[in-house]
């Protein structure tokens, strides 16, 4: 792990490091591997909201003179209420899964039936907190938005920079995509409350995933139209991003092996075991300081490399093997790019 984490692509790994064959297919996928899917996602998801509440809204309190209580509960909302309601399902889920290794191991193995943590909680209505949540969030994007015409408050952010860096630029343009996230992460429950459904080989498991979802058919409909009124192009671009999820994250997987078929001159680690997240890609006028010259490059940007690029320019060969559409020409770590705006 430690290798993993600390990977340098700078740096001749001398192949030591062999990408995972990722041999899930979501359409082969069995009623477990939804079920460890889920798991592993709300684990994820629950590490976010802490994330939130932990490192930007406990920094942002620090700033009390500008960040009052009354602006902290509109940027936040009740998102104590969603981290509860995560570690409530997930502890309930995990319960689930070690009486059924307990019936395993007594020789009455039978697939994990969740659907009643499910079932529970949506009959006592917990999952209507994302309704309040989403009704709260136009209001957050917006003082976020003010934020940014603010030089005051610009400055007391940059005060926070010793303690932790980068913290101005991940308020002013990070913050409000993680603020949506539990917007989307309530969709992923309909997906995955219907996939487990569908998968599961008992009866009563089964009903209790259709019980669930008829319960929160409510909060789905309300976030739906919040989300088609007001933010259709952050779903769109959050939904593009998003690696949870079983779709999710083999399409990702795939997409960034694509990227790596399509630059040519690629050496070191590939671009799947470096990074885990497709952000964008685009062309631009790349300028170099002390330099008068633009060249231009076609980046590519994930989570953990920027990636510059030039047009190849060999001619297309009509043999089976396809040229490349890009040639490298630089990759940049951006665990070591500071960012000055």
């Amino acid at each position: 792990l430690s290798e993993l984490f600390e990977l340098d692509p700078d740096h001749d790994h001398g192949g030591a490091i062999v990408e995972h064959v990722i041999t899930a297919d979501p359409q082969n996928m069995k009623h477990d591997d939804y079920v460890k899917n889920f798991t592993s996602e709300e684990g994820r998801y629950i590490r976010h909201l802490d994330m939130l509440i932990k490192v930007y809204r406990k920094s942002l309190n620090e700033l009390s003179d500008v960040f009052t209580q009354d602006k902290l509960e509109v940027i936040f909302g009740n998102i104590d209420d969603l981290y509860e309601l995560s570690v409530l399902l997930l502890g309930m889920v995990e319960d689930c899964l070690e009486m059924a290794d307990d019936g395993e191991e007594e020789g009455k193995g039978k697939c994990p039936q969740i659907g009643s943590c499910f079932a529970e909680l949506a009959m006592n209505n917990e999952f209507s907190a994302f309704s309040v949540y989403v009704d709260n969030i136009d209001d957050a994007i917006k003082l976020l938005s003010e934020i940014r015409e603010t030089p005051e408050v610009l400055n007391m952010l940059s005060s926070l920079q010793p303690s932790i860096p980068m913290f101005r630029e991940a308020v002013l343009y990070v913050l409000h995509r993680d603020l949506l996230e539990p917007i989307y992460h309530c969709l992923y429950y309909f997906e995955i409350i219907q996939s487990l459904m569908h998968t599961s080989t008992d009866g009563g498991d089964k009903d209790n995933f259709s019980d669930a979802y008829g319960a929160m058919l409510t909060v789905k409909a309300h976030i739906d139209r919040a989300a088609s009124e007001h933010l259709p192009k952050r779903r769109e671009e959050l939904q593009r991003l998003t690696v949870g999820g079983a779709r999710g994250y083999h399409a990702t997987v795939r997409k960034l092996r694509s990227l790596q078929q399509s630059i040519d001159l690629w050496d070191g680690p590939g671009i799947s075991v470096l990074c885990t997240e497709y952000i964008m890609e685009g062309s631009v006028g790349f300028m170099r300081e002390g330099s008068k010259k633009k060249t231009d490059r076609h980046i590519i940007l994930l989570d953990g490399l920027a990636i510059c690029c030039k047009a190849h320019t060999a001619k297309k060969s009509s043999s089976s093997l396809q040229t490349p559409d890009w040639r490298l020409k630089e990759k940049l770590n951006m665990r070591k790019v500071e960012i000055r705006d």
